[in-house]
């Protein structure tokens, strides 16, 4: 089963529109599984708390364009992944 999660993006700059975007948790989750890396390694990484994390995963907040940014640089993903994950 595949878990999908809708949540709006938000850039950082107040001046910017929200947009939703999809994020399938399941393939973001195994991205991450694949580099070897911990949940807390990962996190650490991608300049995200745990709690923070949480409420994302959850759909309690948004994530901000910024976190996809760090999450895609840290984990390396390429476009092809980048499209499976967010905008599936």
């Amino acid at each position: 089963n595949v878990i999908i999660l809708r949540v709006a993006i938000k850039d950082t700059k107040p001046t910017t529109k929200e947009r939703g975007v999809t994020v399938n948790i399941l393939e973001l989750k195994a991205a991450i599984k694949r580099t070897g890396m911990s949940m807390n390694e990962f996190l650490s990484r991608a300049e995200i708390t745990p709690s923070t994390w949480s409420r994302r995963m959850t759909g309690k907040s948004e994530m901000t364009l910024d976190e996809m940014r760090r999450i895609i640089e840290v984990l390396n993903l390429s476009e092809n992944a980048i499209r499976t994950i967010f905008f599936s």
